[in-house]
């Protein structure tokens, strides 16, 4: 920002005292030379003449010198008052605010009767007088920070300079100093930046404004898989593959002499080059200088795939603890329930329960070797899909339901037009042991509770619906809840609310996605949308 300062008027004499005495000497020299001449005998006419001419004279030069500095003073009233710059006329014996301009009192949120009943360290951050002091030791200039009547703190160096009105201080904004530094030091660098692109450039083109390449460096020829004829002419959008940005885009943004940066992929390459425009005979022309970086993408590739693996396993960790600690309590309950009656069975009874015992520790260990065989494979749980068996996977499901007691009362209807997926067999297990474990538990008790199991295949997906007749869930009240952790809708009944969170997770990390609908009283039915993979490309 250009410092703008103060402009003096200044009249044709630089001293009024001095040209006053030196055209009073003048006439008086004259008077004496000229009047002996030709008034030599009117001596007391020539008194009065020569008393009335210096009084004349006198109040002619007094009246043009006090017009002189009425105007200097209005312009430099005028001057004060329409400075872009914060100004103030400040006591110099206390720093008493006596006058503000018009941007003082915009920048810093203060009339100019507000001004008037300030001292100018009042608008210090930490109001230490700063200034003032600077002043009296006689700085001409002080950095510090300002602040606004909101309280917003300025950076700004202040500038004394004693007038007849007072101490004249006028605040430079030293944050829009420093903006304009970092954008010039942002400037320098994409300069330079631009430089050393020329000198290491390895792929180069003459473009015209649609993209159709003038001329090309082998490099370009290269890595676009076409010869040099058959390049030229082309558009450099029509031999790419992807571009980013678009050619549209660019152009939208592009400003002449500025250089802007994109990537391009080409049947052999990549390549990021820098665009810049000119003017060639009143025509546009873009010469890109490029660097191959094919090995740097594919680093960036192996990266992400990299990354995408271990966020991955890290859903897979979670899952297996949010299975085990959720799916595996009715199994245990039931361990625990079981080994209790043992204790008071009689002999017959406790052969019965010893087998019912043995068969709760296969279910459990069973989901627990799953589980762990699916973490120890090498790469994503979804590397590890296998063909499943629906029926199969549901008597599984029932049985353990069945030793916790859950069942009873109990009638499950299946219409299976599709009986085998391909997906994780431990998620699915999951997703229909929470889904048959929620309409056990939230079964109405005035009917029996039915439910009915069906899927089918619609538009490359596979649909599997679970329904049943309980309790139902309000979903105008709790429709974007239904799926939430330890969101719970009928706290009457014992529960954590993990179960749908843990189905609905699931499901989507099977590529699924997952619907709901519900009337109170009346039941649910939840709609799960599964993609119809193919294990051959899989």
């Amino acid at each position: 920002m250009k410092k703008k300062h103060l402009q003096t008027f200044r009249p044709g004499f630089s001293r009024p005292e001095f040209s006053i005495a030196l055209i009073y000497l003048n006439m008086g020299l004259l008077w004496i030379f000229f009047s002996d001449q030709l008034l030599a005998n009117y001596q007391t006419q020539k008194g009065f003449i020569y008393v009335f001419l210096t009084a004349g004279l006198l109040w002619g030069l007094v009246r043009f010198f006090n017009q002189s500095l009425q105007r200097q003073r209005a312009y430099y009233r005028l001057l004060f008052l329409q400075n872009p710059l914060p100004m103030w006329n400040c006591d110099p014996s206390d720093g008493q605010i006596l006058d503000s301009n018009q941007a003082a009192c915009s920048q810093y949120g203060y009339s100019v009767s507000e001004f008037a009943s300030m001292r100018l360290g009042n608008l210090e951050k930490q109001e230490l007088d700063q200034a003032f002091q600077a002043w009296h030791q006689g700085l001409k200039k002080i950095e510090l920070e300002l602040q606004t009547r909101d309280a917003k703190t300025l950076d700004v160096q202040l500038h004394f300079q004693e007038t007849p009105e007072g101490l004249l201080v006028a605040a430079y904004d030293l944050q829009e100093h420093k903006q304009m530094q970092e954008r010039l030091f942002s400037e320098v660098q994409s300069l330079q930046h631009f430089q050393q692109t020329i000198q290491s450039a390895s792929v180069l083109a003459l473009l015209d404004a649609q993209s159709r390449i003038l001329e090309s460096s082998s490099n370009l020829t290269q890595l676009s898989g076409l010869s040099q004829t058959e390049i030229l002419g082309r558009r450099l959008a029509g031999i790419s593959r992807s571009m980013q940005p678009e050619w549209s885009e660019l152009m939208a943004q592009i400003q002449p002499g500025i250089p802007l940066h994109a990537e391009v992929s080409l049947a052999h390459g990549w390549v990021s080059f820098l665009l810049l425009k000119y003017t060639e005979d009143q025509r546009e022309r873009f010469l890109l200088l490029g660097q191959e970086i094919t090995s740097l993408k594919n680093l960036q590739t192996e990266l992400w795939a990299i990354t995408r693996r271990l966020v991955e396993q890290n859903q897979d960790l979670r899952q297996f603890a949010r299975i085990v600690s959720h799916n595996l309590r009715a199994p245990v309950a039931n361990l625990l329930g079981l080994s209790a009656l043992l204790r008071d069975a009689e002999a017959e009874e406790s052969t019965l329960l010893t087998e019912k015992i043995h068969d709760s520790a296969e279910q459990i260990d069973l989901r627990l070797r799953e589980l762990n065989t699916l973490l120890q494979k090498k790469g994503s749980s979804q590397q590890n899909r296998t063909w499943i068996e629906l029926p199969k996977l549901l008597q599984e499901v029932h049985d353990e339901l069945n030793l916790s007691n859950l069942s009873v009362g109990c009638e499950i209807r299946t219409d299976f037009q599709l009986e085998k997926i391909y997906g994780i067999a431990p998620y699915l297990h999951s997703i229909l042991f929470n889904l048959l474990a929620n309409a056990y538990k939230y079964r109405d008790a005035e009917r029996p509770l039915k439910i009915q199991i069906s899927t089918e295949i619609l538009e490359q997906k596979i649909l599997l619906k679970v329904s049943d007749n309980g309790l139902g869930i309000d979903l105008k009240q709790f429709k974007d809840q239904v799926f939430g952790l330890y969101k719970r809708f009928h706290p009457e009944i014992e529960g954590h609310g993990l179960g749908l969170y843990l189905v609905k997770t699931q499901t989507e990390m099977l590529g699924g996605k997952i619907e709901v609908e519900s009337a109170l009283g009346q039941g649910t039915t939840f709609l799960l949308y599964f993609p119809q993979l193919d294990p051959d490309q899989d």
